[in-house]
């Protein structure tokens, strides 16, 4: 009970009350009273663990909170309370257990399965059964794009670093083919539920952590007004503002120190087109496509060809060695911020590698042009110039 229920039922009990008491207690009465607290969740966690062992909850986002317990007699507990229905992440170290749910404020129950790699038993949120119902979908396309992974593996001789010539092209194929069954699921779950902060974290793990300024903004627009306001509804619209930066025909402008501390603006490389590659020395896919950055900057850099890389490494030594390592010849910066990089939190850039390529007046003309695409368009621009060698 409230403190003012409990005036209220003495009232009503008694008649001997004074009347600078009775003054003292309608005034009380006439003040509102406290709003309740709203109920929060508790999360029930079971998980075949030794007991000690330390269970972590992450919530991610424009302000990440993290929470820790341990596990006794294979369960564990938190208590809290969510906005909204909000993706967290249970982490267990010590026996290489992950799992991701959506919590919301009702009592909740999770069991982690033995096999890390499985998916957890989730109950009491209405938003993880939403998910579910994706998710089955999903990873149907990650079990697709496994078979492909271990075509590869198959088709790659004995000694060699890649697939053959053959194998890579049918995997292209099968990939692009994939890429679209993605999209459609992902659209048709948007469509399905609009309002709903699934559809919204949808969007931003499938378009803007990995990222598809397009299919972004076609899905964001079908997202109704309670999505819209969740964190990553706001997220993804972010993201678009700050893609917009970096849209087909803006002069995107930035200055950061060089690999000896000089600062380097883009606009210093004014009459050459210039490709502002995002990277980092231990990013996996960027490194694969130097090889193919290094070709076309031989190729083309006597005709006028610049590129200009920034690094979200963290710290110098791994960044020069990648440098070295790779034989980057051009210009290459970073404020050694990792994702805090001001450059690419200007741009908006949440996932590397990604570049785009400005004309000689400094605006842009494409953007992410990677293999072949980027083979393909240098060859265009400079189809009146001889080639160097």
């Amino acid at each position: 009970m409230t403190y003012s229920r409990n005036l209220g039922a003495l009232l009503l009990s008694t008649a001997l009350l004074t009347a600078g008491t009775a003054a003292a207690q309608k005034k009380a009465a006439a003040r509102p009273k406290p709003k309740a607290a709203a109920p929060g969740y508790t999360l029930q966690g079971k998980v075949d663990a030794p007991d000690g062992t330390k269970v972590y909850l992450m919530s991610f986002g424009d302000v990440p909170k993290k929470d820790s317990t341990t596990v006794q007699g294979n369960h564990f507990a938190f208590k809290g309370r969510v906005a909204e229905p909000t993706w967290y992440g249970l982490r267990l170290p010590a026996v290489k257990h992950y799992a991701g749910l959506f919590v919301e404020n009702h009592p909740l129950t999770v069991e982690l399965p033995a096999d890390a790699q499985a998916r957890p038993i989730v109950k009491g949120s209405a938003a993880q059964d939403e998910y579910n119902t994706y998710d089955q979908q999903w990873k149907a396309i990650t079990q697709k794009a496994g078979s492909i992974y271990e075509m590869l593996k198959q088709a790659t001789p004995a000694g060699a670093k890649e697939a053959t010539p053959e194998a890579r092209k049918e995997a292209d194929v099968r990939f692009a083919a994939l890429e679209a069954e993605s999209k459609q699921i992902a659209e048709a779950y948007v469509q399905a539920h609009p309002n709903s902060v699934v559809a919204a974290s949808i969007v931003q793990w499938r378009f803007v952590d990995f990222p598809n300024y397009d299919e972004a903004n076609k899905l964001y627009k079908q997202l109704g007004p309670v999505a819209k306001a969740s964190e990553p509804g706001r997220s993804v619209n972010k993201f678009m503002t700050t893609w917009d930066k970096t849209a087909v025909g803006t002069k995107p402008e930035f200055a950061q120190a060089d690999t000896n501390g000089k600062q380097v603006k883009l606009s210093d490389f004014r009459g050459k087109y210039v490709l502002v590659d995002f990277w980092a020395s231990w990013c996996a896919p960027c490194r694969a496509e130097n090889p193919n950055v290094k070709a076309m900057y031989s190729k083309y850099h006597g005709q006028g060809f610049e590129v200009v890389g920034v690094s979200l490494d963290g710290k110098k030594e791994p960044w020069l060695k990648a440098i070295e390592t790779d034989g980057l010849a051009w210009t290459q910066l970073s404020d050694l911020q990792g994702w805090k990089n001001a450059v690419a939190v200007q741009y908006g850039i949440a996932a590397v590698p990604q570049n785009f390529l400005v004309d000689p007046q400094g605006k842009v003309i494409a953007k992410n042009l990677r293999g072949e695409e980027l083979q393909a368009k240098l060859a265009q621009l400079f189809a009146t110039q001889p080639a160097s060698n």
